[in-house]
């Protein structure tokens, strides 16, 4: 068998000497740091907000409440950090298609609600926190209620952008349709975590648009995009 040329990494995780390189403590501290997320998140899963201490989340980091605080300076910073991490949204509708014109928005969106279709573990974060934070005195309905304006806001701007160019079906509502797409996608997703089979969330969402968009809308959008 011949020998396997070393890689970059391989090479600048060694010395000249060869020995392994040590870590330095930027590295350990991204360690730990992701460490801390990643069983915040777990902890978020199983207990939601209220019942996730910081005792559990370091007993599953392997590290203390100091050593938490270390990085996060309370339990509500942390809960955001690991929502912020993980909200598929934080970036746009997906990083994988991103959007470039009106007829882009489409697939992004369905693109989007297939790859939920595919972290069920943190699409029921999401749902359970978002539940969990309608009592406005919970720390997290600032983040949800802010996060539920900005797609809802995203929506309807395309929306009306659409009517403006005359493919929406008469009677529609640009502000309306938004909402009403918005909480179909919440509605049917926790179906789906109820109970997945037979139930796809990206096609709903695509016979709402069928419903509420003029016929060939997409083929008509690309026209004008192209203009």
């Amino acid at each position: 068998m011949g020998a396997v040329e070393p890689s970059a990494t391989d090479v600048a995780a060694l010395r000249s000497d060869g020995r392994p390189r040590r870590r330095g403590p930027y590295g350990k501290s991204a360690i730990t740091r992701n460490a801390i997320l990643d069983a915040a998140g777990r902890a978020l899963q199983l207990h939601g907000y209220r019942g996730a201490s910081l005792r559990m989340i370091g007993e599953l980091a392997g590290i203390d409440q100091s050593g938490i605080m270390h990085y996060f300076p309370s339990k509500e910073a942390l809960m955001l950090a690991v929502l912020e991490q993980a909200d598929p949204e934080s970036a746009g509708f997906s990083a994988a298609h991103p959007i470039e014109s009106l007829a882009d928005v489409p697939n992004a969106m369905l693109d989007l609600a297939r790859a939920n279709m595919r972290d069920p573990a943190a699409m029921g974060t999401f749902a359970v926190l978002e539940a969990e934070a309608t009592a406005v005195d919970h720390p997290l309905n600032r983040y949800f209620r802010e996060r539920g304006e900005r797609r809802r806001g995203s929506l309807a701007t395309w929306f009306r952008l659409v009517s403006e160019a005359g493919l929406i079906r008469p009677g529609v509502d640009p502000d309306v349709a938004a909402s009403s797409l918005l909480a179909l996608w919440q509605g049917i997703e926790i179906q789906w975590l109820n109970a997945p089979a037979g139930l796809d969330v990206a096609r709903h969402l695509e016979v709402f648009l069928s419903l509420v968009l003029a016929d060939e809308w997409e083929a008509r959008l690309r026209q004008l995009d192209a203009r």
